[in-house]
């Protein structure tokens, strides 16, 4: 607990950090206009962009659903998910999610195909993934 605590904090005092160096005093630029792109989702979390496509997908838990927005579509449904949660790109572009009602962290592959990357741990089936990051080896 105490290595997980040491890193969030690592994680927090870099970003402040980072933004402080670079000039920045908040996250939106001053004037900015906040449109709202959608309703009717429950619980949205997870958003990441995928450059190739030029679209933003997310998670709207509750519903078991992946989420699309476009500039020239709006928001509509992307995929349906086991209630997928944490998303990110992994090296080569492929998203990678946690789903809670699946229990396992997912990766979707170029041709759409999931395949589940894990679901247990020491042979006891995950409780239920909530976030993920990927790393350079």
């Amino acid at each position: 607990m105490r290595t997980w605590n040491s890193l969030v904090s690592g994680i927090l005092t870099v970003i402040t950090h980072t933004a402080t160096a670079a000039g920045e005093t908040s996250l939106v630029s001053e004037g900015a206009k906040v449109n709202k792109l959608a309703g009717d989702m429950k619980f949205t979390e997870g958003p990441v962009w995928l450059p190739a496509d030029k679209k933003l997908v997310f998670s709207d838990i509750p519903n078991s659903k992946w989420m699309q927005w476009t500039d020239s579509g709006g928001v509509s449904l992307y995929r349906t998910s086991e209630q997928a949660n944490g998303n990110i790109l992994d090296l080569e572009g492929r998203l990678i999610s946690c789903q809670h009602k699946a229990r396992n962290l997912v990766r979707t592959e170029k041709d759409g195909k999931i395949t589940v990357l894990a679901d247990n741990f020491d042979r006891k089936r995950f409780n239920s993934p909530n976030d993920v990051i990927a790393i350079a080896q």
